[in-house]
């Protein structure tokens, strides 16, 4: 009989999508071992199941596949990484890019600015948690919603004359007969 003497992945990692599966190759040495069984092992199903060398993510978070010879003779891990759903973290980011900067106070777009900071970093780690990305967008939201608009001056109620207070209109004159 000749035993595995070691399992080598072709892949240095696997980073997959929610509801993605792949086929995790590898390599068996040597060639002519008797038995080439793999027992899988994820470890965590929550995040990852895998059945014959085929892994499908289930949510976002990363852990660890273990893959053992039937043999019992070697074992092997690779690191998994289910990305997190940035869609709406991006449409939040790409709204708050398209807000008129000019109606609104400093202050204001200086807290979103900062936001935004925080949030394109989330945005562009493919490693971050679900919880993060949702905690991310949630806050642009926030800071757009928080905006202060500037007081331009205008009164809304009278636009024609901003510096003068509304006056009401003098009631018509009765109709005098002819």
């Amino acid at each position: 009989e000749v035993l595995v003497d070691s399992i080598e992945f072709a892949d240095d990692e696997i980073i997959l999508e929610k509801d993605e599966s792949k086929e995790i190759k590898v390599t068996i040495n040597p060639e002519d071992a008797t038995n080439k069984e793999l027992v899988w092992e994820s470890g965590d199903t929550d995040i990852v199941e895998v059945a014959n060398g085929i892994v499908t993510a289930k949510k976002s978070g990363s852990t660890v596949i273990t893959v053992t010879s039937a043999d019992n003779n070697a074992t092997a891990q690779i690191n998994v990484t289910v990305k997190a759903d940035f869609t709406a973290l991006n449409e939040a980011i790409e709204n708050a890019a398209n807000i008129d900067s000019s109606k609104y106070t400093d202050e204001s777009l200086e807290n979103l600015n900062k936001i935004l900071a925080d949030a394109n970093a989330v945005a562009a780690n493919m490693k971050a948690t679900q919880d993060e990305v949702d905690q991310a967008t949630a806050a642009v939201n926030k800071a757009i919603d928080d905006l202060q608009e500037k007081d331009d001056g205008h009164d809304p109620e009278n636009p024609d004359n901003p510096d003068k207070p509304d006056t009401p209109d003098k009631p018509d004159k009765p109709d005098t007969p002819d």
